[in-house]
Order: structure tokens, then sequence, then C-alpha cells
């Protein structure tokens, strides 16, 4: 089994010492942690941090909802109440191109929503 910095050689992906950063359009950026455990990879992007999303109960119902009809990622608050963007990657059998294609995936859709709730590029 490889090890996961080895299968994140691509133009659009840097590697750094939290994870990747994954370069998006118009010059965004979104950093992916990369946990290993051990039959799988976690992934975990910051969506927004406590102060920067309303916390209230109707937004967390809309997450709660917009995590319905979403594919390969999930929505969660973390225990410091960031709301996060997460993704599990099974170790046996991964490929560069699936590895890449997971992280690109998680750093998109989590990129969107920040753009959607605060209209910047923070994580």
């Amino acid at each position: 089994m490889a090890d996961w910095r080895t299968l994140c050689k691509a133009p659009d992906l840097e590697v750094n010492d939290r994870g990747v950063v994954v370069l998006l359009f118009a010059d965004r950026r979104q950093q992916v942690r990369v946990v290993k455990e051990e039959e799988h990879y976690l992934l975990r992007s910051t969506v927004a941090t406590a102060s920067r999303h309303p916390g209230d109960e109707a937004f967390r119902l809309r997450v709660w909802y917009m995590n319905r009809g979403m594919v390969l990622t999930g929505l969660r608050f973390d225990e410091r109440d960031r709301l996060v963007a997460e993704s599990r990657v099974p170790k046996t059998g991964l490929s560069k191109a699936e590895f890449t294609f997971h992280i690109q995936r998680l750093a998109r859709e989590a990129d969107r929503l920040e753009y959607i709730l605060t209209g910047e590029d923070r994580e």
C-alpha cells in the first residue's frame, strides 16, 4: 500500500504538514487533512468555523438536509462546532487516480459550501 503523500502527485495538489492544499479555480484553494486509519484514509476539510456559521437549529437542519443529497462526502459539526466535510477512502486497491478524485471532490464540496455560507475563501 502506497503512502498517501505519494498518491498526491498532481499539479493541483500541494502536500504540506497539515495535509493537502487543493488548488481550485479562480485562485481559490481548500485545505484537506488526511488521517491515516487502519483500513482507510479519513479526509477532512473545514467548511466554516463556529464563528463563521449561525449554528442555530434552522442552520443545523439545513445542513442535515444538504447531507442527505451528498455523494461521497458528508457534513458534520466537530467537537469545536466547526462545520466539516469528510470522506472515508478504503486503502485496499486504492489507486492514485481514485485517491486524487476523492481529495478533489471533497475540496470542491467544502469550498462550494464555504462560499455559500461566507462568500470567502478562508479554509
